[in-house]
């Protein structure tokens, strides 16, 4: 993908440009889309972006078997509005 600007990092986090964020997409996939060729989005629009399909899992496992919980989420929340011990360099969303 060409780029005409060099951003200051590839963190979706801590950038809020274009020019970060389209690149880092294919990276970070949301792994499903909205059907383009339905006019209106609903939830039964929404297809898998890179499978071919899918089907339900009681749960999801981290690359070492550890189990993803709610509190993995709210650890990155957290990092996000500033209640965490751990900060990101810069954090647009902050506020």
């Amino acid at each position: 993908m060409y780029s005409r600007d060099s951003p200051a990092s590839v963190s979706i986090h801590e950038e809020t440009t274009f020019v970060a964020e389209v690149p880092m997409m294919g990276v970070f996939n949301n792994l499903v889309v909205f059907d383009q060729h339905v006019k209106q989005n609903s939830l039964d629009s929404i297809v898998p972006d890179l499978a071919t399909g899918w089907s339900w899992n009681a749960g999801v496992s981290w690359h070492d078997g550890k189990p993803f919980t709610a509190k993995d989420v709210q650890c990155t929340f957290d990092m996000l509005t500033g209640k965490s011990s751990e900060k990101l360099r810069v954090n647009p969303r902050k506020s």
